[in-house]
């Protein structure tokens, strides 16, 4: 879960921290939320939703599994695991053989990114977390201080500090620290400062744009966390590589070394399932086919199932692409509906795929059908 932005708990000396300097950050954090998204432009290229949705799926590495040694890959714009492991499925509908410890495999590492837990290539901490810091001056030294805090409040121990709540998610973006979460509680692991690299906001709005072109500069600011100030002076430093499109009347965007693949993209093939928190499903998800009768088709089971079990189909079953099914997990137990009218063969792949998840969750499945 996504936390409520606040300005962190104050350490015990609060003459250290720049409160009102943190307080305007939220501010300007919070002001994003109310604004629309800018109308196209004439004469842009128009993109189809089919067409970007096939282009997602390629991008994020739906379209086919990567091979074991490539799982770093799967992670490249970023995997939230904010649901119990939830990174790590994400993962599997990505890689071949994922096994239930490879979110601790040393080429990835865990950090709050906008205040969730994520899961992200050990190479690429820079790019998400100072791609993130804000260009105020004042506000960095109030984030650099609320790091120190944190780090200071170590309690004794040498490596480690166990963090419980959500304090000081905001002074991640120093990059002074790292988080493991094993699904129960939360360790910070203090981080030796990457370097300020000029290119590191931009390289995180490259990411950005490759995992959910076509997008809009409001978007990439809610989903990195940024200001939307922050984020136009980072999308006004790209102009000479983003290309501008139509997109359902909206103006947005689209990295220019991608348009070909964009409006080029093979439909996708094969069973997968997404957790809620899946970049497949992280923008306009309205548009993936399937996902309103999905809700519809959960909605009619009530009644006949508790209302427990039914709010736990979070996930979704994905079918080339479209939604066909709703499941949800405890422990080993895989609990799914499907869309009225899937054929015995996708239902057959369906089954086939759920087993699959043995792999990540350390168990053999067991299948209930809604």
């Amino acid at each position: 879960m996504v936390m409520e932005l606040g300005v962190p708990p104050l350490p015990t000396n609060r003459t250290t921290m720049d409160v009102e300097a943190l307080r305007r950050y939220v501010r300007s954090l919070r002001r994003r939320a109310s604004r629309a998204v800018e109308p196209a432009g004439a004469e842009r290229p128009a993109i189809a939703a089919e067409a970007a949705l096939r282009y997602r799926a390629s991008a994020t590495h739906l379209d086919r599994r990567l091979a074991r040694s490539r799982a770093p890959l799967a992670a490249w714009g970023g995997l939230q695991d904010s649901a119990p492991r939830a990174a790590l499925l994400s993962m599997h509908a990505r890689v071949d053989a994922l096994t239930s410890d490879a979110w601790e495999d040393p080429a990835l590492a865990q950090i709050w990114f906008r205040g969730a837990d994520y899961l992200i290539p050990r190479d690429d901490i820079p790019i998400f977390t100072l791609g993130c810091l804000p260009r105020d001056p004042t506000v960095v030294a109030a984030l650099e201080q609320a790091a120190d805090a944190l780090l200071r409040s170590r309690a004794g121990q040498q490596d480690l500090l166990r963090v419980q709540g959500f304090s000081y998610r905001l002074s991640q973006v120093t990059g002074r620290f790292l988080i493991r979460w094993d699904a129960s509680r939360t360790t910070v692991i203090p981080n030796h400062p990457p370097d300020m690299d000029s290119d590191a906001r931009r390289e995180l709005a490259r990411r950005f744009l490759h995992w959910y072109a076509p997008a809009a500069t409001v978007q990439f600011a809610k989903w990195s966390g940024t200001s939307l100030e922050d984020a136009r002076e980072t999308w006004s430093e790209m102009k000479d590589e983003t290309f501008e499109v139509d997109f359902g009347g909206e103006r947005r965007f689209v990295l220019a070394a991608d348009m070909p693949a964009l409006t080029d993209a093979e439909p996708v093939h094969g069973v997968r399932f997404l957790p809620p928190s899946d970049p497949y499903l992280y923008l306009d998800s309205r548009l993936i086919p399937g996902m309103d009768a999905v809700e519809d088709c959960v909605e009619a089971l009530r009644g006949r199932h508790a209302s427990r079990l039914l709010n736990s189909l979070s996930g979704r079953v994905t079918m080339a692409g479209n939604i066909v099914g709703a499941w949800g997990r405890v422990s080993n137990r895989l609990s799914i509906a499907t869309l009225p009218g899937v054929t015995r063969p996708v239902l057959d792949e369906i089954e086939a795929e759920g087993q699959q998840m043995r792999g990540p969750i350390g168990r053999a499945m067991k299948l209930v059908w809604l």
